[in-house]
């Protein structure tokens, strides 16, 4: 959230020192975009997480809510206008991947061993969570 949300390549290669190999650009705000991504960067995976509105915010809540020091929340204003701002996100989201034919799966370890061929743990084991690429 230190980077605008601009979509040229130099404010986006402003937020990396290393220009090599596979970059990860993540910003929930980038859900409102997703249509200008995929025109601007039509060979770019976009990768999508998607959690219920009232989990998300409870976990968002527990988390620290607005006294998260980083990154900051205090443009939600309160507790109402920061559940509206998560329902949007979602649905942004679940329109975009409806439009693509989105298959949403959980994120487990055969998950990404399918989808990247690698052997790797997942740090958090949310059973409520799941995960989609746009190709």
């Amino acid at each position: 959230m230190e980077f605008s949300l601009d979509l040229t390549e130099s404010n986006i290669d402003s937020a990396h020192t290393n220009l090599d190999g596979c970059r990860l650009i993540k910003a929930h705000e980038w859900s409102y975009h997703l249509v200008e991504i995929k025109q601007r960067y039509p060979d770019d995976w976009i990768i999508m997480v998607y959690r219920p509105d009232l989990i998300s915010f409870a976990w968002w809540n527990g988390a620290g809510g607005f006294n998260i020091t980083y990154p900051q929340y205090r443009a939600f204003k309160d507790a109402t206008n920061m559940m509206s701002e998560i329902s949007k996100m979602n649905q942004s989201i679940m329109e975009f991947s409806y439009k693509h034919d989105a298959v949403w799966n959980h994120l487990s370890p055969k998950w990404i061993q399918d989808t990247f061929g690698v052997v790797r743990e997942v740090d958090h084991k949310f059973s409520d969570m799941l995960i989609t690429i746009i190709k």
